[in-house]
């Protein structure tokens, strides 16, 4: 529909627009005209030829090459924007999901080289980190406000903004705040820097996201600031013990992976020889022992598909996190001897874990096949034939 109300408007030699409704005249109308118009006649108010008669839709045929003008109810075409300030009443907080277009400044979802676009999407970006930030946020049709709270103070911030403030916008660097604050290390501490600079920001300005566009650059030069006297201050300590807590709890994880490990290792050969005290070595009796081969198969299938696979997924899980802290803290020269003690958790004592887990599974393996082959020896005792024609 978008598409086609767009062709129509490249049509008129003229057009306004009043209350919704857009009327425009097209000079001299065509077959190929005629095609686009009935793309739209659900949202066609009315058609006139140039004495300002009413034509029917089905009529137009008879007005080639002569001049009619439309009026469009283009108030109900879904995201049809006739400039920027429309746009930004209906997707001022979040970008659109679906097909769109503004037509002053001829605009659609596959735009990349407008630059009001491009200052709209780090907009967006800078809401997104607000909200991820506030304490609470409260929409009202077209007023959105966040609430922030840090250290006894609080902050009302609406989120009210314009083509103008875009056309001026400073916000840099938002993708590299945000994984600063959400993914990198010392995030909650980062966080609450954030917010107690954003509180303080607007204490002596208008609580409106205008101000923070507009001094983005004071704003984030004041959070670095504040950051920067946080690590001089009291980071390394608070870091380093950090980090040496996560150790131990990484280290705790393992430990109780030795622990099941052990277990497994002690009950998978008790199992299987219960089981092989079970079987009945007199002849007749190899219904009973099939019997006790299948219970051997299905708790051999069960240690693995549940048991074993759970240890693996917890050690998977270690690895995953490991590497995950590792990545965070490499950059960070005094954390060497920190990287080192990880390294070593994770090349040398989560490897013996695998190693363990692999000696384990295959301890099943040869229990179930010597079960097996016992079963065979005592119904057809082939291995006993075999060896008494050797001697």
């Amino acid at each position: 529909m978008i598409k086609h109300l767009t062709k129509i408007r490249e049509l008129f030699s003229e057009s306004n627009i009043k209350d919704g409704y857009l009327k425009g005249t097209i000079n001299s109308l065509e077959k190929e005209h005629i095609k686009v118009i009935m793309e739209v006649k659900d949202y066609l108010d009315s058609i006139y030829d140039e004495n300002d008669e009413l034509v029917r839709l089905n009529m137009l045929t008879s007005y080639i090459a002569k001049s009619i003008s439309l009026k469009i109810n283009i108030g109900s075409v879904d995201n049809y924007f006739e400039n920027f300030n429309d746009f930004l009443k209906r997707y001022g907080f979040e970008k659109p999901r679906t097909e769109f277009h503004i037509y002053e400044e001829k605009i659609n979802e596959k735009t990349v080289s407008s630059d009001i676009y491009n200052a709209y999407l780090d907009c967006i970006q800078l809401i997104e980190l607000l909200k991820n930030l506030c304490g609470s946020q409260n929409r009202i049709g077209n007023d959105f406000e966040l609430y922030f709270f840090n250290s006894g103070k609080s902050l009302q911030l609406n989120l009210s903004y314009t083509k103008e403030d875009l056309i001026n916008l400073t916000v840099t660097d938002i993708d590299k705040v945000y994984t600063d604050i959400f993914e990198g290390i010392n995030n909650e501490d980062r966080k609450e820097i954030f917010v107690n600079n954003l509180v303080d920001f607007f204490q002596f300005r208008p609580n409106n996201l205008s101000q923070l566009i507009k001094s983005w650059n004071v704003f984030l030069r004041n959070y670095n600031h504040s950051y920067k006297a946080f690590l001089e201050g009291f980071s390394f300590e608070k870091i380093q013990n950090s980090s040496n807590d996560y150790f131990q709890e990484v280290k705790s994880k393992i430990h109780e992976t030795i622990r099941k490990v052990s277990n497994y290792l002690f009950a998978i050969p008790v199992s299987f020889l219960f089981l092989a005290s079970r079987l009945d070595f007199n002849p007749g009796g190899y219904v009973k022992n099939i019997a006790l081969f299948i219970m051997g198969c299905l708790f051999s299938i069960l240690i693995w598909k549940i048991f074993f696979k759970n240890i693996k997924e917890s050690l998977d899980s270690i690895r995953t996190d490991l590497e995950s802290y590792q990545d965070k803290i490499d950059k960070i020269e005094w954390l060497k001897d920190v990287r080192v003690s990880l390294s070593n958790l994770k090349n040398i004592d989560l490897e013996n874990q695998y190693n363990k887990l692999k000696w384990i599974e295959g301890i099943t393996i040869l229990f179930l096949l010597l079960l097996g082959v016992t079963i065979i020896e005592i119904e057809f005792g082939f291995i006993n034939d075999y060896i008494l024609k050797c001697f």
